[in-house]
């Protein structure tokens, strides 16, 4: 007979994979977008690669929760479940003529943080009656504004302003939408301020042309606060009074005086508006 074909089979081991990239640790707050966690990886024999991602509560390789559908070489972790700590690994396989050999990326520390978990890094003080948050600057209300921007409403806290403090030209008011417009749909869109400023008596100044203080609020109380401002571009105090799907106060003010020699572009220290 002829011999049309001679087929030689080499039983070969695969290696396992070399990963040179490393999946990086990173720390988010809550609901903050997330970078990809990436691994690279190769091998000596003309193997299939494959991939699956895991997570641990603890920085070991070893015990890890199988991530379904993570089965590609980078991975998204989640920051929109409570906050901790999860540590994320990678283990590449390399398949040859049936067999497998295999490899575990480092560990990745993704830490995600609830906003109250700052207030303590930011500003001095416990939130309660007799020890408020210290507000000392500009960059303390700055930091404020972010942390109720994030969806800390301070509800239940009370802050209180100790030296005469200017705003920043490029101020945002405290108190925000979560999509950067005007409705604040039943109140599902607002992240507002919910807490208790004291003024303690002190001076905050709008730059000409600048925004006032707050921007949304939500059953706050302001009080004790003296305000100038020669031309500021909206309400004296808060800007967006908007209640349409809202329950209960809005805002308590007392003893909250515009200065003299102050102007607003929209009259007075609030106005209320019906915006849905």
């Amino acid at each position: 007979d002829d011999v049309k074909g001679v087929y030689v089979f080499i039983k070969a081991d695969p290696s396992a994979p070399v990963i040179y990239t490393q999946p990086q640790e990173a720390a988010y707050l809550a609901g903050d977008p997330a970078k990809k966690l990436t691994v690279s990886a190769s091998s000596k024999e003309a193997g299939t690669l494959s991939y699956q991602w895991y997570y641990n509560t603890v920085d070991s390789t070893e015990g890890g929760n199988l991530i379904p559908d993570a089965t590609v070489y980078n991975y998204l972790p989640s920051t929109e479940n409570d906050a901790g700590t999860r540590y994320y690994y990678c283990v590449v396989t390399n398949t040859l003529q049936g067999k497998t050999a295999s490899t575990a990326s480092a560990t990745a520390k993704i830490e995600v943080r609830s906003a109250e978990s700052l207030v303590g890094e930011k500003l001095s003080g416990t939130g309660t009656k007799g020890d408020p948050y210290q507000i000392k600057d500009a960059q303390n209300y700055k930091d404020v504004a972010e942390l109720v921007a994030r969806g800390f409403s301070f509800d239940g806290k009370y802050l209180q302003q100790q030296e005469n403090i200017t705003l920043p030209k490029d101020w945002t008011p405290i108190g925000v939408t979560k999509d950067g417009t005007d409705k604040i749909k039943n109140g599902t869109n607002l992240n507002a301020f919910s807490g208790t400023l004291d003024g303690n008596g002190k001076v905050i100044t709008i730059p000409e042309n600048g925004l006032p203080l707050f921007g949304y609020v939500n059953g706050a109380t302001i009080k004790n606060l003296k305000i100038y401002g020669t031309k500021i571009a909206g309400y004296g105090l808060v800007n967006n009074l908007y209640g349409v799907g809202l329950s209960g106060s809005s805002v308590v003010i007392d003893g909250v005086t515009l200065m003299s020699g102050s102007s607003t572009l929209k009259s007075g220290l609030v106005g209320a508006e019906t915006v849905s």
